[in-house]
């Protein structure tokens, strides 16, 4: 191709693009453009007939009104020659309702047997702040569906969407749901772009989550706030409708697409020192909260399942795999046979339930040298309880009184500042010391030997006995448990346990020692209490720290040493951080739960005795309580089930309730 050639083509394609554009023009003012304020969109169209002219317009946004329009009217325009040229505008007029950028389509002109398309056009619309003209960010959730089931891993990435650049996000707040885990994965997912004619707009993903509802209902997810450039967005809220836990899953809670795999540690076993079974779910969905069933035999007893988690966030889910190693004793020698229960899950995008089918593993025990059979609490011994019993007594949060001791220190620094004398500073160090009165004192545990021996009744008897003295000893309500489950009486025992857990929420022992008698007595479902220090330890934290505090400040106005002025605003920091503990803890103590006292027990639909069943609870299984009605408490357990249950059913613990009455008044 010649030089002269490439030349002409150059020029006739930048005439034809002239023409082109000369032949319909079209103009968009103002924009961007004030919320709540209009623009027009005008056609400018290079013939002179109206008549000849039809306009087809784009799919308008909805966040957009039509005022006014199509206005179709002649103009002239002036040519270099002197003379005008008649041609045809047509304007539509919209009203703004809502920030953001927004695409406006082509229209499709048709004018004197030719056909055009105008370009899109990005509208960007926004709000004057502080003398300030912008255009909030568009943030919203995106989620796969809005219906879910209870126990489901939900992904929800938070997103801004028609960014005309990516940007960086210097902030991202979001609160979570008041039921359910809210957990954050680290990566959100790609940035992706669509292009509409000349514009480019991306969506930026700034934080992934994954939501595991815990009860069925409707749900709301709170809107996630964003900040970059001195711009802050929020996002509106999203309500997600969560449905129960379908039949055919019910023995797993699983959902999602999940394998499994097995083995043991060892092929034989002598027959009080147990082997260890693995069974390891591996795949992508609720890993963090399905249930993996414990493995069945004859002879057979489970004394521990250890719980191994090896799985992360994705935008698809948790993925990775979940492994239960339960501790199998065996109470003869011999071949034995192990059975794998079913697996079922459910696929959430096909809505099938697959089940992985029960399978049987053969196993070798040799004959213990003892010959005494496996016991699976003999690891379980009382505890001393010399000196552990808490330094308050329980329940003084709860009386006004207690809140006098925050007066002493304050009250002696006020008349020290005013009166400026130093021998209010002994009188201010006596009241420190007496605020020590909240200190209680340990008791020999005389109960340990009796239980060892096997005398578990007289044991039970010091134990309680004890606990009327020190009726907040997380040890002395342990020891009741272990004699409460020596003497068959399992759900005093799990009450007694779960009751010594909420005074120490931090000795894993209580909660081995709950666990296995979840394994033994085939409890699957039973809640899970969370971890709450007891408020009185606050109270008591709060109170020395705020007399401390004041003591430290009477010292610094006699010795005018600055280690004592930081010593004071550093308890009293400590005074502030305690009060809002005891607060959240109060809150949490005046929850209420149940133990379920009889064998098997039908939880009904309505708090009616001629109801619907609608699923059944054991002795031993833990639930909250969370409303009554009548002779009934509307009850839920550890996946979200809910029901009505007669209040005689049930050992309530919890909020202001005296657990050793509870248990003395006990069937």
């Amino acid at each position: 191709m010649t030089g002269k050639t490439l030349l002409l083509n150059c020029v006739l394609l930048f005439a034809a693009s002239v023409v082109f554009s000369e032949d319909v023009i079209m103009e968009v003012k103002p924009n961007p453009v004030r919320k709540g304020y209009q623009f027009v969109v005008s056609l400018y169209i290079d013939h002179d007939k109206t008549t000849e002219i039809s306009v087809t317009p784009p799919k308008i946004p909805e966040d957009f009104k039509l005022v006014r329009g199509p206005v179709v009217r002649s103009y002239y325009v002036a040519l270099d020659n002197g003379k005008t040229r008649k041609k045809t505008k047509v304007q539509y007029t919209f009203l703004s309702l809502k920030t953001g950028r927004f695409i406006l389509g082509s229209y499709h002109i048709k004018a004197a047997g030719k056909e055009y398309d105008t370009e899109p056009v990005l509208i960007g619309v926004g709000i004057y702040k502080n003398k300030r003209f912008y255009i909030p960010y568009e943030v919203s959730w995106r989620e796969a569906d809005t219906s879910y089931y209870v126990g489901q891993a939900v992904p929800l990435t938070g997103q801004v969407v028609n960014l005309p650049e990516i940007l960086i996000f210097e902030k991202v707040e979001v609160s979570s749901p008041t039921s359910g885990i809210f957990t954050r994965i680290d990566d959100p997912g790609p940035i992706t772009k669509e292009q509409t004619g000349n514009e480019i707009l991306y969506t930026v993903p700034v934080a992934g989550y994954i939501y595991t509802p815990s009860r069925e209902g409707t749900v709301k997810i709170p809107g996630i706030k964003i900040s970059a450039e001195g711009i802050t967005s929020s996002s509106r809220t999203l309500t997600l409708k969560v449905k129960g836990i379908p039949s055919g899953i019910r023995s797993t809670g699983a959902i999602g697409k999940f394998t499994r795999r097995f083995f043991l540690e060892e092929k034989s076993s002598e027959g009080s020192g147990g082997i260890n079974l693995h069974i390891v779910i591996e795949g992508n969905g609720n890993l963090n909260y399905l249930e993996i069933p414990p493995p069945e035999g004859d002879g057979m007893t489970i004394s521990g399942g250890k719980d191994e988690q090896d799985y992360h966030g994705t935008i698809n889910g948790f993925e990775g795999k979940r492994e239960k190693v339960f501790t199998l004793l065996f109470s003869e020698p011999g071949e034995k046979e192990i059975i794998i229960p079913p697996f079922p899950f459910l696929d959430p995008v096909a809505g099938d339930i697959t089940t992985l089918e029960s399978e049987r593993i053969s196993v070798s025990v040799a004959a213990s040298e003892s010959g005494e059979k496996a016991d699976p609490f003999d690891s379980f011994i009382p505890e001393d309880t010399a000196a552990s019993h808490l330094p308050v007594k329980s329940g003084r949060y709860m009386d006004p009184a207690s809140y006098l001791w925050l007066l002493p220190g304050p009250l002696v620094f006020i008349i020290f500042f005013v009166k400026t004398r130093k021998r209010f500073l002994l009188i201010s160090l006596t009241l420190l010391v007496l605020t020590s009165s909240f200190l209680g004192a340990g008791t020999e545990n005389k109960g340990s030997r009796l239980f060892l021996e096997g005398n578990y009744g007289k044991a039970l008897d010091l134990y309680v006995t004890e606990l009327k003295e020190f009726p907040d000893s997380p040890s002395l309500f342990y020891n009741a448990a272990l004699c409460y489950n020596r003497l068959g009486m399992i759900d005093k025992a799990v009450y007694a346990a779960n009751t010594a857990r909420m005074y120490n929420p931090f000795k894993e022992e209580y909660s081995s020692f709950i666990h296995a008698i979840e394994m033994s007595s085939g409890i699957e479902y039973s809640l899970q209490l969370e971890k709450s220090v007891y408020p009185d330890i606050f109270l008591f934290l709060m109170t020395i720290a705020v007399n401390g505090a004041a003591f430290s400040g009477v010292i610094y106005l006699v010795r005018k040493r600055n280690f004592f002025l930081i010593l004071a605003v550093l308890l009293s920091v400590i005074s502030i951080i305690a009060a809002g503990f005891l607060v959240r803890s109060s809150y949490q103590w005046k929850q209420h739960y149940g133990v379920v006292t009889h064998q098997s027990e039908e939880v009904k639909k309505i708090p009616h005795e001629h109801s619907d069943p609608g699923f059944e609870i054991k002795e031993g299984e833990l639930v909250r309580v969370i409303g009554s009605s009548g002779d009934y408490e509307f009850i839920e357990n550890g996946i979200g089930l809910k029901g009505w249950l007669k209040k005689d059913s049930l050992l309530l613990l919890g909020g202001d309730l005296d657990p050793l009455e509870v248990l003395a008044t006990a069937k």
